[in-house]
This record gives structure tokens, C-alpha cells and sequence, in this order.
């Protein structure tokens, strides 16, 4: 502990600063021969305010002992009380363990009592981390061990062994289960899954199979899956689309390439297998096959189906020119109408679905989709308006227009 060095003045007995060369009270000549003042040691209130400061750390730890203490007599949970026990103790060790190095360098005969001071604190801060670690016993674990104690009097009773397992739920997810899947995964451990889902990484192999990492809601690029299936050779690349069957295995937790956290089921598909995007993302609600040609000119165009899905309606054409001129096609003229609304053609970049060609050599046969929005198959008949030219300008073409009934 620090000291600090002061004169007593022999006349008024004022305590002064060994800087000072008179009395700050009554003025005495500090530094005479013939009246010398008295050297005297004082502590200093740092090191009162420090004394109080480890009596209230110890203080601290006592009060969460006795909680703790009292808590495990009720039959309570202590694993908040030991907690802070550990937090305590640990302040504590480090603030002894720092004096007892103060002490054995200004060797002031406190580095016995500090050093056992913060080897005691050690031992409350091992005490209580192993505490904290250790499971909470939960009432349905009480009620395990209760009726698997009854089973084992009852085996000792009736000489009949009997063995108990615990029953795992492996039902299929439903809609909305497999969305919640996705933030609580280990709550699934062990349930059935069926999903489609999109590539968006590079497989990985090893000896045992292959390992992918999907959105099992490819539209919002969301749902990030973890998947491995058992067959390494399987050929699959990023940005397919993927059926899967299988179980959820754990939960997958990792960080990407900004630094932020992962967590992502891991699913052990039982059948995995490439699909499309239609199949995957936008499945078709009803087809119409319409095979349906409208020819002038040389110039023929066949509707051969419709699809209509829940976000776009797929028209399927077949143009083929059997005229001695060049023809063309340009899906921006053309139209869809349903009672009083009118549709424009969409694009689906995702899909990337082929479409007709736009300028037709004579002899060519093309085909592809024209993409609207969803309709409604409920809202009557659709006509779809379609228009053409030919490099033979004195030809008069009318817009191709075909009838289709949901």
C-alpha cells in the first residue's frame, strides 16, 4: 500500500506538504534547524477509496453465493446467480491478482494475504463457469427420468425388459412450417421436406456426395438451404434448378463475405434431381392446346398451346415462312385482351424463355414464348393479337388473332 510523507508543524500541529517551506496555518518556518518539524506518514484516501472498492467486490460475490445457495434449496434454477458469481469473481481475481503484483515489487508484507485473496476468487470464478455450463434440468427431462425410473421397477417386477426410445417426429413440413424452418431449424430436426429450389453457388464434392446451396424461394432469392445429397458424381452446376426430397438434418451456422451471419437448414436429400423453371417456380395451373395456324401470304403462324400459371401466361407459337420473301415477327406488337383489360408482353430474365426470331428467311421454321402477365382463367375468353410483315411491302398482312377459352 502507498504512503505518503508530510511535516507536522511544532508550533499548531497543521500536517503540510513536504513541498511547503512555512505553515500553511500559522505560518512556522518549516525548514528551521533549531524548531524542526516532524515527519509523519498518512495514508492516502486513494487507497481508502480502494479498500472499499475490493471489500464491496467481495461483498458481491458473498450475496450471489448465498442466492445461489438458496435458489438450489427451493429447487430453483441458479444458473442466472452463478453467472453473476463468475462475473464477480472474476473482477475480483483480477483486481487481487494486480495488488499482489504491486505488493511483491514495493515488497510492503500484503502479497500473502492478496495472493490468497485472488487464488480464492479463482476457485468461485472455476466453480461457477462449470455451473453455468452445465444443462438446465428441464421438467419435461424430470418427467423422462420419472417414467423411466416407473419402467425400470415395473422391468424388476415382471422380469420383462422393456426399452424406452424416444419418438421422432418425421411428418412432412407443411407451407408454413418450411418457411419457419428457415429461423429455427433444429426445432425440425428429423421432419420430412419437399421443395424446389435454385443453385446459387459452386458444388462442392468430397468421397461422400455432393453439397449445394440453394433458395428454396428462387423469385426473392431467399430461404438459403443447405443441401447434400450421396452421390458424388451427380452432375449439377450453379444456377439450375433442383427437386429435393429429404430430412432435415441440423442447422447450418457460418458467415458470408461481408461478415455476416449464416444460419440455414441442413437438409439430406433421399431424391435429388435437376428441374426448370417453370416446374420450379412458376407451375402452369391449366394448358390449353390450341393447335391453331393462320396462314397469308406464305406467311403461317400456329398457336400450338397456352399455359396459364399464377404470374405470367405462357403463349407457345410456331412461324414458319413459306413464302419467297423474308418475313418478320416482333413480339413488343403484341397484345392480349380479356373482357375490358388489355395486356402487354412481359420479360422474364430469370426464365430466359426462347422466343420466336424476329427476321425469317425464306423456308425457316421458328418457334418460342410470348409472355403476358397472369390472367384470370376465370374471366372469359383471351384474344391474343399477333402482327407480321414480309420485305414484299406491296403484300397487305391483317393482325393474326387467335380465340382461346380458358
Amino acid at each position: 500500500m502507498s504512503k505518503q510523507y508530510m511535516y507536522r508543524c511544532p508550533s499548531c500541529k497543521e500536517l503540510n506538504d513536504t513541498k511547503e517551506n512555512n505553515c500553511t496555518k500559522c505560518g512556522h518556518w518549516l525548514l528551521s534547524t533549531n524548531y524542526p518539524p516532524e515527519v509523519v506518514t498518512v495514508q492516502t484516501s486513494s487507497n481508502r477509496t480502494l479498500k472499499r472498492l475490493l471489500f464491496s467486490f467481495l461483498g458481491l460475490v458473498i450475496f450471489f453465493v448465498l442466492l445461489a445457495v438458496v435458489l438450489s434449496e427451493k429447487g430453483q434454477n441458479t444458473q442466472i446467480a452463478t453467472s453473476f458469481i463468475g462475473l464477480a469473481s472474476l473482477a475480483s481475481w483480477l483486481v487481487f491478482g494486480i495488488l499482489w503484483i504491486i505488493s511483491l515489487v514495493r515488497k510492503n508484507g500484503k502479497a500473502v494475504m492478496n495472493l490468497l485473496i485472488s487464488i480464492s476468487c479463482f476457485v468461485l470464478l472455476i466453480v461457477a463457469f462449470n455451473n453455468d455450463a452445465t444443462p438446465i434440468e428441464t421438467s419435461s427431462d424430470v418427467a423422462d427420468t420419472q417414467s423411466e425410473k416407473q419402467v425400470n421397477n415395473n422391468s424388476t417386477t415382471n422380469q420383462t425388459p422393456k426399452k424406452v426410445e424416444d419418438k421422432v417426429d418425421s411428418s412432412p413440413l407443411s407451407k408454413q412450417e418450411f418457411e419457419e424452418l428457415h429461423t429455427t431449424p433444429k426445432k425440425f430436426k428429423g421432419r420430412t421436406v419437399e421443395f424446389y429450389a435454385k443453385v446459387f453457388t459452386t458444388p462442392e464434392r468430397d468421397k461422400n456426395g455432393v453439397y449445394v446451396q440453394a433458395y428454396a424461394d428462387p423469385i426473392n432469392r431467399e430461404l438459403n438451404t443447405i443441401i447434400g445429397y450421396n452421390d458424388p458424381n451427380f452432375v449439377i452446376s450453379s444456377g439450375d434448378y433442383i427437386h429435393v426430397v429429404g430430412t432435415v438434418s441440423d442447422e447450418f451456422k457460418g458467415t458470408n463475405m461481408m461478415g455476416g451471419t449464416i444460419t440455414a437448414p441442413m437438409i439430406i436429400a433421399t431424391k435429388f434431381e435437376l428441374s426448370d423453371y417453370i416446374t420450379a417456380v412458376s407451375p402452369t395451373i391449366k394448358s390449353i392446346e390450341q393447335n391453331e395456324t393462320i396462314e397469308q401470304h406464305g406467311y403461317k403462324m400456329n398457336l400450338d398451346k397456352v399455359e396459364f400459371a399464377e404470374n405470367e401466361t405462357r403463349v407457345y407459337l410456331t412461324i414458319t415462312n413459306d413464302s419467297k420473301e423474308s418475313i418478320s415477327f416482333y413480339t413488343f406488337n403484341a397484345k392480349a385482351v380479356q373482357g375490358t383489360k388489355q395486356y402487354e408482353i412481359e420479360h422474364n430474365w430469370e426464365a430466359d424463355y426462347k422466343e420466336p426470331q424476329s427476321d425469317i428467311l425464306p423456308g425457316v421454321v421458328t418457334d418460342g414464348i410470348v409472355l403476358f402477365e397472369g390472367m384470370d382463367i376465370q374471366g372469359g375468353d383471351v384474344r391474343f393479337i399477333f402482327e407480321g410483315r414480309s420485305d414484299n411491302w406491296s403484300l397487305d398482312f391483317k393482325p393474326f388473332e387467335f380465340n382461346i377459352t380458358p
